[in-house]
């Protein structure tokens, strides 16, 4: 059991989502050494420690489908590197690290987001992912909670709606997506909940919620238009930019099936 397994767990591969923090933190409290300081501190509780135990919880939930698949079953607790037991030590202590370092650096508000994270990723991890377009909500709903953290942290506590619904949509097209390349490689059968899914289905799911982004951003604030264009930007490009261009659908699946 070496730390690199153990840093495996973490996934420091799938961190990018952090980056909507970090635009939101500077959108709204600008660049300067505070920000940044605070962004790193946020970092290491949130993403590192917090992440880190419900990403290792998620792990020994999916120890017997990932010993399936042909990449999964190289990751440290499919492969035996770590122990189920060694596991749940280090995923109840970072779990435990990060929400007191959520309370004692940030505040009750942002406490209780991290709380919302534990129990959706609890609920996720052993419930809700084995039940169809169920599951795909509840992958979505950790992506605009992110959202609500970093608002509340730097935006005074103020969380537009509209914002946030709009981002919600942005994701849920996003996470069609992921089902659609899943389901192009080799071993995607591991994980039973896919094989409901039918491309029209997905297709029809990332339509609508394209729909929904236009509401959203009609009932924005136009202060937040730069933000808006940026999650329109995005579903334009690397949602519906699947279906026709070949470099992103590539860059879907390197990102989606590591």
């Amino acid at each position: 059991m070496s730390l690199r397994s153990y840093l495996a767990l973490i996934r420091f591969y799938s961190h990018p989502t952090y980056l909507v923090i970090i635009v939101v933190a500077i959108y709204f409290s600008g660049l300067s050494i505070e920000t940044a300081k605070m962004l790193g501190i946020l970092y290491l509780s949130f993403n590192v420690f917090l992440y880190g135990g419900l990403y290792t919880m998620n792990s020994i939930a999916d120890i017997e489908s990932d010993r399936m698949h042909p990449k999964k079953s190289k990751r440290p607790l499919p492969s035996g590197e770590i122990t189920v037991t060694a596991a749940w030590i280090f995923a109840t202590a970072m779990t435990l690290i990060g929400l007191v370092t959520g309370y004692l650096l940030f505040g009750p508000k942002a406490s209780y987001v991290y709380l919302a994270f534990v129990i959706l990723n609890v609920l996720y991890t052993y419930w809700l992912k084995h039940i169809p377009y169920v599951e795909l909500m509840g992958n979505t709903l950790t992506h605009p909670l992110r959202l609500v953290l970093a608002l509340i942290l730097f935006n005074h506590g103020n969380v537009p709606v509209p914002l946030v619904s709009g981002y919600f949509f942005t994701i849920l097209g996003t996470a069609c997506v992921r089902r659609i390349v899943e389901k192009d490689v080799k071993g995607w059968e591991a994980r039973k909940v896919l094989k409901h899914y039918t491309l029209r289905q997905l297709v029809t799911v990332q339509v609508l919620s394209f729909v929904l982004l236009l509401m959203s951003i009609v009932a924005g604030n136009f202060s937040h238009a730069p933000l808006f264009l940026i999650m329109l930007a995005f579903y334009i490009i690397l949602v519906f930019g699947v279906y026709l261009l070949k470099p992103v659908r590539a860059y879907w699946v390197a990102v989606f099936t590591r």
